[in-house]
């Protein structure tokens, strides 16, 4: 297997252990937009999650846009479970919609002091971590944090960002050097379950410096888990030799 099969198999087990802790993962995720996917989620019963758990990994399900999944790659009732899920979604996102985007037009226009007040101390606190994981900083704009460490023949790379309504994202890259490509790029625990991009509400600049260790914290561990995976994948090659 190659390492994208590994970590499709990766992140079908992982959907598992969250469907088998209620998502105690997912639910360190606490933004507006996280919390919305999850609720809809949550709102399966649990053959239909476990339905869930094999096909949403296999990243044809776009959280923003209808999808169809490529003909003959899901059963019936595989189908018909996706449909329902993807309906149900739909429809959520049509009644939240105006919501959403009046709350974003709000904290984009009341809470430019309180960006820049987060990223000065964003900026801080990212260098600490740095320091303390013994990891390379890069240079971002302003809100765009990153955190860089190479393994082996591997770079893998944490980006942290805040955008000015105040929400934060991660996500975790890794670069082959010796073949100058990339294997994963920006990729992040809800997506690369299949559920849609995980966020932390961050509201004002007195929670940066705890949500944005709880961000690097938890995409360390992603980047762990990629570490380990690639070992997989290269065990794996050397024994079809």
């Amino acid at each position: 297997m190659d390492l994208d099969q590994y970590i499709l198999a990766w992140s079908r087990a992982q959907f598992l252990e969250e469907l088998n802790s209620d998502f105690r993962r997912s639910h360190q995720f606490d933004g507006a937009r996280s919390k919305e996917r999850l609720e809809i989620l949550l709102a399966r019963d649990r053959w239909e999650l476990e339905v869930l758990a094999h096909i949403l990994p296999l990243g044809f399900f776009s959280s923003d846009t209808g999808a169809e999944a490529p003909k003959g790659l899901l059963t019936s009732t595989e189908n018909a479970v996706f449909k329902k899920y993807q309906a149900d979604y739909q429809k959520v996102c049509r009644e939240n919609s105006f919501k959403r985007v009046e709350r974003v037009r709000r904290m984009m226009s009341s809470k430019s002091k309180e960006f820049r007040a987060s990223c000065s101390v964003g900026n801080k606190v990212v260098d600490a971590i740095a320091k303390e994981w013994q990891w390379e900083r890069l240079g971002a704009a302003a809100g765009e944090w990153g955190l860089s460490t190479i393994n082996g023949d591997l770079r893998f790379t944490i980006s942290l960002v805040l955008n000015r309504a105040m929400d934060l994202f991660y996500s975790v890259s890794v670069f082959d050097v010796t073949r100058s490509r990339w294997m994963r790029n920006e990729d992040d625990f809800l997506s690369v379950l299949g559920i849609g991009g995980g966020d932390w509400s961050v509201g004002n600049p007195d929670l940066i410096s705890f949500k944005l260790r709880d961000a690097a914290n938890f995409a360390k561990w992603h980047a762990q888990e990629y570490t380990r995976l690639v070992a997989e994948t290269d065990s794996s090659l050397l024994s079809g030799y």
